[in-house]
């Protein structure tokens, strides 16, 4: 490459820098999968929680759409890990087991995280219950 070329290359990546402009965000899950959780028949499971954070710059805009109706999740506020030391700060994804409907047996359902800047996005979680036993 060229001198002239060369500080034409480092020109545009001084003004995409000093423009605000950063690498996409990556999101990472502290675990993919949830369970398999016990829960009596006609009963609600309790609440399980998987982290997420990005690994990269940028900031998540983290979305959960599950397979399933007995799966509510939910993004909750940033904070402090608790389940990794792969970064500091972690977004807690909480999912709702409505199980009480649910045959005695195992059920699995899937919750896809997504956002739509991340790189590696969308993610999914499984999520395995044991109802009855």
């Amino acid at each position: 490459m060229g001198l002239a070329k060369l500080a034409a290359a480092l020109a545009v990546a001084g003004f995409l820098s000093a423009a605000g402009l950063s690498a996409a965000p990556r999101l990472r899950l502290v675990s993919s999968t949830v369970g398999p959780v016990s829960i009596a028949q006609g009963a609600n499971g309790s609440a399980q929680t998987v982290e997420a954070y990005n690994a990269a710059d940028g900031s998540l805009n983290l979305v959960l759409t599950s397979s399933v109706s007995w799966i509510a999740g939910s993004v909750g506020a940033q904070r402090a890990c608790s389940t990794t030391a792969a970064a500091t700060i972690c977004t807690p994804l909480q999912f709702a087991l409505n199980t009480s409907a649910l045959p005695a047996g195992t059920v699995t359902g899937i919750v896809t995280v997504s956002d739509p800047n991340a790189v590696d996005a969308p993610q999914t979680i499984t999520v395995t219950v044991q109802i009855g036993g």
